[in-house]
């Protein structure tokens, strides 16, 4: 039986990232366990500024999206001109 390696598996199939690890923009290596739990996904809405103004989605319904969608946190800079 071949020994057990000691050196870190490659990505998992597919590509992704190990669990507790993330890839570093660029490609340039793992970002440590610790740093990537401390990055938030956060949507700035300004992305809905359209739907905002006209009255198509109200601040509710994008808050409401943004949690759906995944994100952690939505910026509201911008939102207000």
């Amino acid at each position: 039986m071949p020994r057990a390696s000691a050196q870190t598996p490659g990505p998992p199939p597919g590509g992704g990232a190990r669990p507790g690890s993330a890839a570093r923009p660029g490609g340039g290596g793992r970002i440590p366990a610790c740093a990537a739990r401390k990055i938030k996904l956060s949507c700035n809405l300004y992305s809905f500024d359209a739907p905002l103004r006209s009255g198509e989605m109200s601040l509710e319904q994008v808050v409401d999206l943004c949690a759906e969608l995944g994100f952690d946190a939505v910026d509201p800079t911008g939102l207000l001109r």
